[in-house]
């Protein structure tokens, strides 16, 4: 069996079980939750830098994630030039705690610095009821109503917090339910609950264009994702897919 090089002794009998539960969410999963390129520059170089810390220190680390252990690794990682500013042997202990839980970059992000088109990332995304509600009841071919899946919302809940009285889950009230749902990608609800013909039809531009008489008075810009994903240079993570831009 191979050790998970991110072990940490001191945190032995805690459970993680909940962040680790995470569902597949197909199509939703890629529209719906950012990944590290949808990022601005500086949430971004703050994962990465925090990943670095992290991965150099458990390199380095001989038993717990402890004060003790941990904060001659950083002087040492500081003075050697190898990071440029030293974190609190805390902030290092709780990186590698998020890190180990999720196993996602995105776990080492500011979250109060997170938004994206559709929520609040914090408390958005990480609602695994909210999601197992739409999955049944939303976003199918039965094309359940927003009531019908929210009272589906909160038995999940109640059923989840009568099984784990230490580990209870509060819901959220009805008119913030609905405000998520309303900010779905509206493509991927028509197509989960209405098929692939209804969706494309439904989301097809045609419009006719005024003849242009000058040079340059319409330019057209496409961006495309390429199905190539670049790997930081240094770490070797992966952060996202490049585009390329046509004008």
């Amino acid at each position: 069996m191979l050790e998970d090089p991110f072990f940490d002794e001191s945190l032995v009998g805690i459970d993680f079980s909940h962040a680790a539960s995470k569902k597949s969410r197909d199509e939703i999963e890629d529209v719906a939750f950012i990944t590290i390129d949808d990022l601005d520059e500086e949430c971004a170089d703050k994962a990465l830098f925090r990943y670095k810390v992290i991965k150099l220190v458990n390199k380095r680390l001989n038993g717990g994630w402890t004060k003790k252990n941990i904060e001659p690794i950083i002087y040492e990682l500081y003075n050697e030039g190898v990071i440029d500013k030293k974190p609190g042997w805390q902030s290092v202990a709780r990186w590698n705690a998020k890190y180990r839980a999720d196993k996602d970059l995105l776990s080492l992000v500011d979250m109060r610095a997170i938004k994206n088109n559709f929520c609040d990332f914090k408390f958005f995304s990480k609602d695994t009821f909210f999601w197992d509600a739409i999955e049944k009841k939303y976003l199918t071919r039965v094309r359940g109503s927003v009531a019908t899946t929210y009272q589906f919302y909160k038995d999940l809940i109640l059923v989840h917090n009568n099984e784990n009285p230490d580990d209870k889950f509060v819901a959220v009230g009805r008119s913030a339910f609905y405000d998520r749902v309303k900010k779905l990608p509206p493509y991927i609800c028509d197509l989960k609950r209405y098929g692939k013909r209804y969706a494309d039809k439904n989301y097809r531009l045609i419009n006719s264009f005024t003849k242009s008489t000058r040079v340059m008075e319409r330019v057209e810009i496409d961006h495309t994702a390429l199905d190539l994903i670049l790997l930081d240079d240094n770490l070797n993570v992966p952060i996202g897919r490049p585009f390329i831009r046509k004008v």
